[in-house]
């Protein structure tokens, strides 16, 4: 993903989503492949526990990826906690559209409480505390949240949350404009959605 953080002349940011174990392949190429484009640092978003099957303390391969991005300046985000809803619900068309043609509903922050958005912010703090990583920042899953799941972010303590459109500085509520471009890789129906997304959005900007 790269995101345009403020006017169209300011700032990119390219942000790996969805670091996992179960992407250690694709994750160990894409990043490669950003470095010898000079794309770097990167912001890494990281899922403690993907699906609540690939918990990331015990992969070392993955701690050795995800140290090795650090070390060389990369910032690390807290990414939900399993990046998965099993209540089947949808609150926005987007999340809809991506369970519908994914299969997936991932929007894990979008319909759940205060109570156990703070409880699964709580166990990806712990995982990663266990790895020895700490969070910069908060991206859901999905950018997706509602009034109390916001709030259980707010109060974790976090400096930063992104969600789609714009990044708010958790410490004050300020906000600014952000326009995320997503590249999906597979399946090939939500990678040709997001070129004629992020088509629309350049012409857009440039306008």
């Amino acid at each position: 993903h790269a995101y345009f953080v403020g006017q169209p002349k300011g700032y990119v940011v390219a942000t790996i989503h969805d670091f996992t174990p179960r992407h250690l392949r694709e994750l160990s190429e894409i990043t490669q492949e950003l470095e010898r484009r000079n794309i770097f640092p990167l912001t890494v978003a990281v899922i403690p526990n993907y699906y609540g099957s690939f918990p990331l303390h015990e992969s070392p391969e993955a701690l050795d990826l995800l140290n090795n991005l650090r070390e060389k300046g990369c910032e690390i985000a807290l990414h939900g906690y399993k990046h998965s809803s099993e209540n089947g619900k949808y609150s926005s068309l987007f999340s809809f559209i991506q369970g519908k043609i994914r299969g997936l509903h991932e929007s894990e922050f979008e319909c759940i409480g205060y109570d156990e958005a703070a409880e699964r912010i709580a166990k990806g703090l712990l995982v990663l505390g266990r790895c020895g990583l700490s969070a910069s920042g908060f991206i859901p899953p999905c950018w997706s949240v509602n009034d109390s799941s916001h709030q259980a972010i707010v109060d974790s303590g976090f400096p930063y949350i992104e969600l789609r459109g714009k990044l708010i500085d958790a410490r004050n509520g300020k906000s600014i404009d952000s326009r995320a471009l997503e590249f999906t890789p597979s399946p090939k129906m939500a990678d040709y959605l997001s070129r004629v997304f992020n088509y629309f959005l350049l012409s857009f900007t440039n306008n």
